[in-house]
């Protein structure tokens, strides 16, 4: 009898149900109904019951039977309550004791499972459950391969080549996709370990390729510089465990649940009582006591002393060196400040000051305001610097987000990194317009610089902008305004074709898919449900301005936009942009922030501009959520009609009396050349050039790495060649077609920017170019 849902994850759903017969409440888990029909998502959650039940261990999580309802295929296991051990972790701290109870039941129940020949290899603290009857049982066998399985055995579920499992508790064999055995389990169990005693994990990364790229390059800090209480035998488990070199992994599950258990034994056993009775004497023992207390005060000290040097200078050191390499300068610098206490002067330390920090001397309207950093894209704790005027603070290196705060004010958000100096003026509770961020002047000459224009070097005072873009929530208090029955609005004329329109011509034109006046993307006068808090959409740079009148706004110049948008920041955004998306997002969101606080400036919507571009067209900056990235820097003139499902704005508010505007809102020009007119250069300085990229025709002598046959459209071969330089050589992949017959006509694809992160051709099941190999083409 099915009680109640009670989890979902991976490839099942898990549900809380009574056995009437046996009167016990028991966990049933079916496979996803999105999976229900796949054969091989069945034979894994056969493989996880037939694993399980095949192991007779308290530590390993009951399995009672295997069954099919309705040809949705399940199993009953033991329903046990409490929590997993990722929810534990996530709670705080873990003591030791409850550190080396927890990992002695994890060891006992790896080996039990070693010793029946089956390796887990999805060991992670989602999948170990912490009953509260302080029992600890491991769960989820579902990639779980018996080690004497032939190929045939776990066709498509567990072939050599396919990666499966949790990537941050993966050994490094096994996220190359290789064929795995206990050594990989050992490897996740050093992980968890490691993640017991400090709270964090080993190996991380924001994205696959960064915890890919940990995996096999980085190394882990030792225990016991960030737990200082650690045990040395949990610290030599760990670092036993995390073996890069599975042959040189030699530690095994049995070992380390010994291991384990002697160190339970030793804290456990109390102290032997001391045999010098003399001292239980009070005339002896008080003033003895008193000598004694003082003698070990001191050594204690002296030896704490000594300790904490040993490790700001043998384990902090290396240790910040690393997080360095990593580029994780704020971890760097929390490191620094402890290892400074204990090595005050140290020279080695001071050279990673300058590689980790920089110097900042910071002054903000008013005087006594708080600023605090964080890392750059995250909601990460706030690290105070201090309160204004701020001189030579050390900051992290890198791109930080910075915030400043004083009670009666408004806190304001800004971006410090490199050639970003944050700039605060705070407003007065209240004074804020609704949405919007103040942006500061701009004090010396500065020009954008974008491909296709020319632009000249400006200066203009500071300004209100909108936080995000405009959204549909707050483009309908305009339709409902009357927006578009009231020219009022529409201030400027409007030109189509070369001719000119009357307001009464032009409004038709701005209708929503209905035909009713509104967003080319709405239906019925009004937005789709749910649609609320995305950008405003299928607008027209009509429409985008009549909705700035409206509010007593304006749409910015491109000047005033990128001042915003700061191209210098354009590696450090793209990562957070919507870009070669499905769809945009919430304009909340966003962890793209920009300059002065504003956010989404990269994608999810491009934005309409107030600059014109010849033949009646507007700019559009940011690009869109279905648009490459390098859109952000480059720009998109656009009809003044264009009503495109991927257009949108956002909107400025210039002080009153504002004259440096209009120096900045005229016509911007793409530069032109005729090159009739232009000379042909001599030969000689032709053929200069020509050599510049002349090379030798040497032999290629080509060499086929590797063959991937599994798709039914083509055979992937990976293939490389010798450049026409050095000894390197040169990688390409050559897509064969099943389909026709050979010679191939043959397409060379040169991927663009978004190549940096695409692994490898086999993690695109659809390429872009997958209709040329469709249609007979290699």
């Amino acid at each position: 009898k099915i009680i109640e849902q009670i989890g979902a994850g991976g490839m099942g759903v898990v549900y809380l149900a009574e056995d009437e017969r046996l009167q016990r409440k028991v966990a049933l888990k079916f496979i996803n109904p999105s999976s229900a029909g796949d054969a091989v998502a069945q034979r894994r959650l056969l493989r996880e019951a037939q694993a399980a039940s095949a192991l007779d261990n308290p530590n390993i999580a009951t399995v009672y039977e295997v069954g099919d309802f309705g040809g949705q295929f399940f199993i009953a296991m033991a329903y046990y309550q409490g929590e997993t051990l990722k929810g534990r972790i996530e709670r705080g701290a873990l003591s030791l004791a409850e550190v080396a109870s927890i990992a002695g039941h994890i060891a006992d129940g790896l080996a039990a499972a070693h010793a029946a020949g089956v390796v887990h290899r999805d060991l992670k603290p989602a999948n170990v459950f912490l009953t509260s009857s302080g029992q600890v049982k491991i769960l989820d066998f579902g990639l779980a391969q018996l080690e004497t399985a032939t190929a045939d055995t776990v066709s498509g579920v567990t072939q050599t080549g396919t990666t499966l499992g949790t990537l941050s508790y993966m050994a490094p064999e096994q996220a190359r996709g290789v064929h795995v055995d206990q050594r990989a389990d050992v490897w996740a169990y050093g992980v968890l370990l490691f993640e017991m005693c400090t709270g964090q994990q080993p190996f991380r990364g924001d994205t696959a390729t960064a915890i890919l790229l940990a995996l096999a390059t980085a190394t882990v800090p030792p225990l016991q510089s960030l737990r200082r209480d650690a045990p040395t035998e949990i610290s030599k488990l760990v670092e036993r465990a995390l073996v890069k070199d599975p042959d040189r992994r030699t530690l095994t599950a049995g070992e380390a649940a010994q291991t384990i258990a002697k160190y339970r034994e030793k804290t456990a056993t109390p102290a032997t009582p001391s045999r010098w009775r003399v001292f239980r004497r009070p005339i002896v023992a008080i003033p003895a006591a008193a000598i004694f207390l003082a003698v070990v005060a001191g050594a204690t000290v002296l030896g704490t002393n000594l300790a904490n040097e040993r490790w700001a200078k043998y384990t902090a050191l290396p240790e910040i060196t690393r997080l360095a390499d990593q580029q994780d300068f704020i971890a760097a610098v929390d490191l620094a400040k402890q290892a400074e206490a204990w090595l005050p002067g140290d020279p080695d330390l001071a050279a990673l000051w300058l590689r980790i920090s920089r110097t900042v001397t910071l002054e903000i309207d008013p005087p006594g305001t708080e600023l605090s950093y964080t890392r750059y894209g995250t909601d990460d704790a706030w690290r105070v610097v201090g309160t204004t005027p701020i001189k030579d603070a050390r900051l992290p290196t890198g791109l930080l987000r910075v915030k400043a705060e004083k009670a009666g004010f408004d806190a304001a958000e800004d971006v410090l990194g490199p050639g970003v100096v944050p700039s605060f003026t705070l407003t007065e509770s209240g004074k804020t317009p609704e949405g919007m961020v103040r942006a500061a002047p701009v004090r010396g000459p500065y020009s954008i610089y974008v491909f296709g224009l020319e632009t000249p070097r400006v200066r203009f005072d500071g300004f209100w902008v909108d936080r995000h873009e405009v959204t549909n929530r707050q483009f309908k208090t305009f339709v409902d305004a009357g927006g578009y029955k009231r020219s009022e609005w529409w201030e400027h004329p409007f030109l189509k074709d070369g001719k000119s329109l009357t307001f009464d011509q032009a409004i038709p034109s701005f209708v929503d898919a209905t035909g009713r006046p509104g967003p080319s993307t709405w239906e019925l006068g009004t937005f789709p449900s749910g649609a609320a808090d995305l950008p405003v959409t299928g607008v027209s740079w009509y429409e985008a301005a009549a909705y700035a009148a409206f509010k007593g706004h304006a749409l910015p110049t491109a000047f005033h936009w990128y001042w915003v948008a700061a191209q210098g920041l354009t590696g450090f955004v793209i990562p957070f942009g919507n870009f070669n998306s499905a769809a945009p997002v919430p304009v909340a969101d966003t962890r793209a922030l920009h300059r002065f606080g504003a956010y989404g400036l990269a994608g999810n919507v491009k934005e309409w501009t107030f600059n014109e571009a010849p033949g009646n067209r507007r700019y559009t900056l940011g690009g869109g959520w279905n648009e490459p990235p390098y859109m952000f820097r480059d720009t998109d003139a656009r009809s003044s009609f264009d009503r495109g499902a991927n257009m949108g704005f956002r909107t400025v508010k210039y002080d009153q009396g504002d004259k440096s505007v209009a120096a900045v809102s005229g016509v911007l020009m793409p530069p032109s050349r005729s090159y009739a007119t232009e000379k042909p250069v001599g030969d000689a300085v032709f053929e200069a050039y020509r050599r510049l990229y002349s090379y030798d025709s040497t032999e290629l002598a080509p060499k086929v790495e590797s063959v991937d046959d599994a798709n039914p459209d083509w055979r992937l071969e990976r293939l490389t060649f010798t450049a026409a330089y050095g000894q390197e050589r040169v990688t390409i992949y050559l897509y064969l077609p099943k389909q026709g017959q050979p010679p191939y006509q043959t397409v060379l694809y040169m991927p663009g920017s978004p190549a940096w992160d695409t692994h490898t051709p086999f993690a695109q099941a659809n390429p872009p170019f997958s209709f040329l190999v469709r249609s007979g083409r290699a």
